[in-house]
């Protein structure tokens, strides 16, 4: 049991930065997996495993919430979700991805290419600011985990 929560936390460090793995869940699957085999106890990282739930959600809405804090249409917003789905199958990357699906929807509201680029950086920013709190969680958890058991 124990290799497979090694396992699945380390796919959690790479699925903080990977598109198509899911980091945080990983993460969490193994708090979990921990949790029930007594390795870890305790209400704290009960919190944690539901809070790799969370980010996972936050992170997948992040581009375009904040690609509407920036003044963007909805258009805009939708674009930005729009194309990071997308992006999962067609392969230009989360970045690209809803840096187009932004510019798009921006563009085909306002037909103002600097205003669509100002939506499509903020989109962006979203997609970093969800790889970086990902890793940060991910890398947390992991210390956590090794704290737990080793020290």
């Amino acid at each position: 049991m124990e290799l497979l929560i090694w396992i699945l936390l380390i796919l959690g460090i790479a699925g903080a930065v990977l598109p198509m793995v899911p980091g945080p869940i990983l993460t969490a699957v193994a708090l979990l997996l921990a949790l029930m085999s007594d390795q870890i106890n305790g209400a704290l990282y009960w919190f944690f495993t539901v809070s790799g739930v969370m980010i996972f959600l936050i992170d997948f809405f992040m581009p375009a919430y904040l690609t509407k804090k920036s003044g963007a249409s909805k258009r805009a917003s939708n674009g930005a979700l729009i194309g990071m789905i997308l992006s999962l199958f067609t392969g230009p990357g989360l970045f690209l991805g809803a840096f187009i699906g932004a510019f798009i929807g921006e563009f085909s509201v306002t037909s103002d290419a600097t205003k669509s680029a100002r939506a499509s950086i903020y989109a962006v920013l979203g997609v970093f600011s969800g790889m970086a709190i990902k890793l940060f969680y991910t890398l947390a958890m992991l210390i956590l985990y090794i704290s737990q058991l080793y020290l």
